[in-house]
């Protein structure tokens, strides 16, 4: 079986697990509308104690953080799998286990690109912020940028709960959690010692964060570039330990025959 092949079969899966896991109403009636008030509550506070620039750095950066949060549920969906019994089909088989934990949540890159386009497109004029319609689709372009590359944390996440499954969601919780305090989406990231700014840059997301900064700025496009082929770089770093995650899997599977590490 090819790679592609392979490949356009995790999508189709991935395609029935959003079926699954969202419909119209959840997602723009519930899950969105949470998350627009998310948003709406951190901006408030920055309107109420300063104003200006406070709010739409915490608007900014918290609408900027949906794009992070719903691709680290790939972190969780990687012990779907397992928990339906076929994680040792996948095994024993000849499919490579990257391609297929790679491709089989995409579509949590997509929800949480539109979920961070829509924050901020709804809310941004919402508050009064200024921004040019040049500004608005390079925004756009790094919030999926954001998405597409926190990704790839999240299934190396899942690779490391796939030999930890009751961590799974602790895995994701934790690197959102730590990513949100010290990675710039609601205080500054030069407000942190040197250590935690250096911990920082492991998060694909803070890079594309701070080229959208950069943006908002109106800075030059060449650090924009920058800051967006680091968040790529650090992806691809993420996607290698992903890889070398699932082939340990694998290796070690076939050698004991079993895939429940936890015995």
């Amino acid at each position: 079986m090819s790679v592609v092949t392979q490949s356009r079969q995790a999508i189709n899966l991935g395609m029935a697990s959003m079926r699954m896991t969202y419909t119209v109403k959840s997602f723009f009636g519930g899950y969105m509308l949470r998350t627009l008030c998310q948003v709406v509550f951190f901006s408030s506070i920055g309107a109420l104690a300063a104003g200006g620039e406070v709010t739409s750095f915490l608007l900014i950066g918290m609408s900027v953080y949906l794009a992070t949060t719903l691709p680290m549920m790939a972190s969780a969906s990687t012990t779907w799998d397992r928990n339906a019994g076929t994680l040792s089909l996948l095994v024993a088989s000849p499919a490579a286990l990257a391609v297929v934990f790679l491709f089989r949540s995409w579509f949590f890159i997509l929800t949480g690109s539109v979920s961070s386009i829509l924050a901020l497109a709804i809310l941004i004029p919402a508050f009064g912020i200024s921004v040019s319609i040049s500004q608005a689709a390079l925004i756009f372009a790094l919030v999926i940028v954001a998405a597409l590359t926190t990704y790839a944390l999240g299934v190396a996440c899942g690779g490391m709960a796939l030999r930890f499954p009751h961590l799974r969601n602790v895995f994701s919780t934790f690197v959102m959690t730590v990513s949100m305090m010290i990675g710039g989406f609601v205080v500054p990231l030069d407000y942190w010692p040197a250590g935690f700014q250096w911990v920082a840059q492991i998060f694909p997301g803070v890079h594309a964060l701070s080229g959208i900064r950069e943006v908002m700025g109106g800075g030059d496009l060449t650090v924009v570039g920058f800051h967006t082929v680091t968040a790529f770089a650090v992806a691809f770093l993420w996607l290698v330990v992903a890889a070398l995650s699932f082939w340990w899997l694998r290796v070690h599977g076939r050698k004991v025959g079993s895939i429940d590490f936890e015995d």
